[in-house]
């Protein structure tokens, strides 16, 4: 095999999804290839490094997540609601609270 053909057979190598005799040829072609080799060792610690990603991340507990989200997203419209309705109060509203705490 040719460093060419082995580049596209890599990935599936590395996931052990070859037929074995190709396993076998891809595998030989790596042992005295440096090239080849090193990249089927790249491609084994990525892969590995995934599968502790994706094990690190199912022990992670979200249940209090969306809860907090929602609550904040809550908050921020309550805020936001406030914030209209003084934007929108009349203006004679305004001139009648001043002049009621002048007459106080």
């Amino acid at each position: 095999m040719t460093c060419g053909e082995v580049a596209g057979l890599l990935d599936a190598f590395v996931d052990a999804e070859l037929p074995a005799a190709v396993l076998l040829a891809v595998a030989r072609h790596a042992g005295g290839c440096s090239t080849c080799d090193t990249a089927v060792h790249e491609l084994t610690a990525l892969r590995e490094a995934v599968e502790r990603c994706l094990t690190e991340a199912e022990a992670l507990d979200l249940s209090r997540v969306w809860p907090a989200v929602r609550a904040g997203i809550d908050r921020h419209d309550a805020r936001a609601a406030w914030r209209r309705r003084l934007r929108t109060a009349p203006a004679w509203g305004v001139a009648l609270a001043a002049a009621a705490t002048a007459v106080v």
